[in-house]
């Protein structure tokens, strides 16, 4: 999965609902604020983009996504 900083949480989690468990670790509110890009979620949580993108792309598609329930 590539990641863009204008993409939202919301499509993210949708897409790959094992990445609400990167979101939750990196302090990036899905839920409430899914609707923002990774861009603005992480400048409010103070987490470097390239960061995030790399640990959402690490985790797409894994093991832990399987873990994340049946949605």
């Amino acid at each position: 999965m590539t990641v863009t900083p204008d993409a939202t949480l919301e499509q993210l989690v949708l897409a790959d609902p094992g990445l609400a468990a990167v979101f939750d670790r990196l302090g990036l509110d899905f839920c409430c604020h899914g609707d923002r890009t990774v861009a603005q979620a992480c400048a409010t949580a103070g987490v470097p983009v390239a960061e995030a993108i790399a640990a959402v792309e690490a985790a797409a598609g894994t093991a832990d996504a399987a873990d994340a329930g049946d949605w």
